[in-house]
C-alpha cells in the first residue's frame, strides 16, 4: 500500500506543472538536484524503481542539493530523504511538493 501511495504522489507532482520562475542565481546544485528529482519522480511514478532504489536516488539528490546556495533546495532534499527513510508517506508527499515548487520557482 505504501508503494501505491508513493507512486500516486509521484504522478501527482509531475502533473502539477511549472509555476512562476525566478531564474537568477541558479547554481549548479539546483540544476543537478532538480533535474535528478524530475527524472526520479517520473521513474518511480512509472513503477520502475523499488522503494529501496527510490531511497538511494534521494540520497544522491540530497548529496548534490547539500551544496546549493538555496536553502529550500537543501532542506527540501533532506526532508524527502528523511520521510522516505522513516516510511512517512504523507511527509514524503509534502516534502516532494515543496521541493518541486522550489525547483519551479528557480526555473527548473
Amino acid at each position: 500500500m505504501r508503494r501505491v501511495l508513493l507512486a500516486a504522489a509521484a504522478l501527482a507532482l509531475l502533473a502539477v506543472g511549472c509555476g512562476g520562475t525566478e531564474t537568477t542565481d541558479v547554481d549548479s546544485a539546483v540544476l543537478v538536484s532538480c533535474g535528478d528529482f524530475r527524472s526520479v519522480m517520473a521513474d518511480f511514478g512509472s513503477g520502475v524503481l523499488t522503494d529501496a532504489e527510490l531511497r538511494e536516488k534521494l540520497k544522491e539528490i540530497d548529496r548534490s542539493a547539500s551544496v546549493s546556495e538555496h536553502a529550500d533546495i537543501r532542506t527540501g532534499a533532506r526532508s524527502m530523504l528523511a520521510a522516505v527513510t522513516g516510511g512517512d508517506v504523507d511527509g514524503f508527499f509534502a516534502a516532494a511538493s515543496k521541493f518541486d515548487a522550489a525547483c519551479d520557482r528557480l526555473g527548473q
